[in-house]
């Protein structure tokens, strides 16, 4: 009896174990060969379905993975019909088009900079031209601030400031001066003798003129020659829009002095200091 069951229980373990064997699918396996195999009877149906399944789990994840280069090198293009080759040529057509464009745009945009740029060198060379002036300095009037045959850049401006270098023209076939301004339009002014007195904080008529210790602060005093008194004499204010004008080198200078007031228009500019 015993060796009757051990017999009966041998081939029972050999199915359970041809059962729980894997099976590799065949190679090139697909479903139309693995339904040919089942008609002919030559595959049991469990084996045929474990096969299927594999070949379905093995499409799948080839779907997935992208081309070696071999198979980019061998594969061929696909041809393309009449109307995906026109509309392909439209497209290409479309694109070297607008390519066109965008290059004469950029082009057209960089002359437009250039242009621009050089537009605003000639406006600011221009400002220059007209606005700044050279001139060279003549005499040794206003040593040490200015010496003989110096070149100085000057603005043309007529917003003058005291202690200022301007250069004026008495008349327009007269050369050039350059003086320092000393009385601006407003300035109280009187005469002591010979001594020209100036004070810019002075704002209403006096009886009696300071003189000598008693000068109020900021008052500026100049030392006048007897032929030079009569431009000077009848005025109690600078006169507007007029100014009073001395050289640095004071004993040694053509200056208001001698000439008198300058007006505004004769000024054509400030020196650069």
């Amino acid at each position: 009896m015993e060796e009757e069951k051990q017999a009966e229980k041998k081939p029972k373990k050999a199915t359970s174990e041809a059962s729980s064997s894997q099976v590799k699918p065949m190679k090139n396996a697909t479903p139309s060969s693995l339904t040919a195999r089942k008609n002919k009877g030559t595959t049991s149906k469990a084996t045929i379905k474990k096969e299927r399944r594999l070949v379905k789990h093995s499409e799948k994840h080839e779907t997935l993975l992208p081309p070696s280069s071999s198979d980019r090198k061998t594969k061929k293009r696909k041809k393309r019909t009449p109307e995906e080759q026109a509309a392909y040529q439209k497209r290409k057509t479309a694109y070297l088009k607008e390519k066109k464009k965008r290059r004469r745009r950029q082009k057209r945009l960089k002359r437009m900079y250039e242009s621009a740029l050089l537009s605003i060198g000639i406006l600011v060379v221009f400002f220059l031209l007209l606005k700044v002036r050279i001139h060279r300095v003549e005499g040794q009037s206003m040593n040490p601030t200015l010496k003989d045959k110096e070149i100085v850049l000057t603005e043309k401006t007529k917003n003058i400031q005291r202690g200022e270098l301007v250069i004026f023209q008495l008349k327009a076939s007269e050369p050039a001066y350059v003086k320092r301004v000393v009385g601006m339009p407003g300035d109280a002014l009187w005469l002591s003798g010979n001594t020209l007195f100036i004070n810019p904080y002075i704002k209403f008529s006096m009886a009696i003129i300071p003189s000598g210790d008693t000068l109020p602060s900021g008052t500026i005093s100049v030392e006048l020659k007897m032929e030079d008194l009569k431009g000077i004499q009848g005025f109690s204010r600078i006169p507007a829009d007029s100014y009073f004008v001395l050289g640095d080198n004071y004993d040694n200078s053509v200056d208001s002095r001698n000439f008198g007031f300058i007006n505004k228009e004769m000024i054509d500019g400030k020196v650069f200091q």
